[in-house]
């Protein structure tokens, strides 16, 4: 008889091991909620030979426990629910460790009395608390041999329904953190559709602004040739129609660049070995029929001509943005002067200065210019043009720099250049540089 007594001990150990160490793994590897619990309750169920079972949740609001999952009981039963009080609810939360039996009866412990009229299958319950908080309750209904709960069962009993409320902590935590995850993507999605949003504001105003250089003078010497028309002779209506072919080159090359950007594509310049004089002079004859610049006096000083390795288009791009700043910081009607200076900087480069007599830049301004959307203009300036500028010149190997600004005095900006080595350090030859 021992022997048998001895034999029933080890396998209900053995059983009671198991449920733990199952109740453990499905803990583990189940991936979501109602899978993890409605396994996990087979398991506890399985394990005190109880055919009948439910799983209630504390809802939201805490004023209810709700069915999330229940084993043996009639359809429709997922549907019931226990209204509690915040007197039943602590009453739960300091019983955690109890297994305690449903009955009609009144009496102190009021839930008994309010899940025996919601589930008169069940006999006993324990409630499931998980850091010191109320997070639901498991019942179970009568043994399958109808023998009655002993102290062994009770015993087991709390420990599966306090891994049971582990394993649904644990997955609401993963469930939570899902969730922020997602609204963190979501915010991410937000925040780089708002980027994309703000680069094509940006985007579109530094096309507005690059556009109205090439469109002025084509608009100017267009006027210029209409005015003079049976006057001019062709060699100058060939000069002027020039000057528009390459403006609209101009035009043309900047819608490329947008359509480049549009498509994600890096856009590289085609470079070529340029003579500074020529873009200077070049660029000076672009200014006679400009509105802002026609009463300003515009002038180039060669002092030294070199040959660089530039994109000379991109270059007189921003000279003629230089120029337009300038004009716009000389306050007429006093005496406006500008001069395009070609020369060789202190550190080997091919420079051209702009020098201007102008209002100035303020020294705690000076920084701030280079930062997209800041102006001194005002309502008048987009706060793009240097800031466009100096991209261009660097994407070119070269530095844009503001040399000097004395407020009432005026402005020195400088466009420094790769020199084309393969020209004797690029100096150009005398008869090459007109004698220069």
């Amino acid at each position: 008889m021992e022997a048998t007594d001895a034999r029933r001990e080890t396998a209900r150990l053995l059983l009671s091991i198991r449920a733990l160490a199952d109740l453990s793994a499905e803990a583990v590897a189940a991936h979501d909620f109602a899978t993890a619990t409605r396994s996990s309750l087979m398991m506890i169920g399985g394990a005190i030979s109880a055919p009948k079972s439910a799983l209630l949740l504390l809802d939201s609001t805490g004023t209810r426990l709700e069915t999330a999952v229940q084993r043996g009981l009639p359809a429709g039963a997922e549907g019931r629910r226990v209204p509690v009080t915040p007197e039943i609810v602590e009453a739960l939360r300091q019983a955690r460790a109890a297994v305690v039996a449903i009955g009609p009866e009144p009496g102190p412990d009021r839930f008994a009395a309010l899940a025996a009229a919601q589930f008169p299958e069940m006999e006993l319950y324990t409630p499931l608390v998980v850091r010191d908080a109320l997070i639901g309750v498991l019942l179970v209904g009568p043994k399958l041999t109808r023998q009655a709960y002993g102290a062994d069962d009770r015993e087991l009993i709390v420990t599966l329904a306090t891994m049971l409320a582990g394993c649904i902590h644990s997955h609401r935590l993963i469930q939570g953190l899902q969730e922020s995850n997602q609204r963190l993507r979501d915010t991410q999605e937000h925040l780089l559709r708002a980027e994309r949003l703000a680069t094509l504001g940006e985007l579109s105003a530094g096309i507005a602004h690059e556009v109205k250089n090439p469109l002025t003078s084509i608009r100017g010497f267009a006027v210029t040739i209409a005015d003079l028309a049976g006057e001019a002779s062709p060699d100058e209506v060939r000069e002027y129609a020039q000057v528009i072919v390459d403006a609209s080159e101009q035009l043309k090359e900047i819608v490329d660049e947008v359509r480049d950007y549009a498509k994600g594509v890096r856009r590289t310049y085609e470079v070529a070995s340029v003579s500074l004089a020529d873009i200077v002079e070049k660029t000076v004859s672009f200014t006679r029929f400009s509105k802002e610049l026609r009463m300003i006096e515009v002038r180039s000083e060669i002092l030294e001509d070199l040959r660089v390795r530039v994109n000379q288009d991109k270059v007189q791009q921003v000279l003629l943005n230089l120029l337009r700043n300038s004009a716009q910081a000389i306050v007429l009607p006093a005496e406006g002067r500008i001069c395009l200076r070609a020369c060789r900087s202190g550190d080997g480069w091919g420079a051209i200065e702009v020098i201007d007599n102008g209002c100035g830049i303020a020294p705690e301004e000076q920084e701030k210019i280079w930062h997209n959307w800041f102006s001194t203009k005002g309502a008048e300036g987009t706060g793009l043009g240097l800031g466009i500028s100096r991209k261009i010149i660097e994407d070119l190997g070269g530095r844009l720099e503001l040399v000097r600004s004395e407020v009432g005095v005026g402005t020195t900006f400088a466009i420094y250049l790769p020199l084309d080595v393969g020209t004797a350090d690029g100096r150009l030859a005398a008869a090459s540089a007109g004698g220069a």
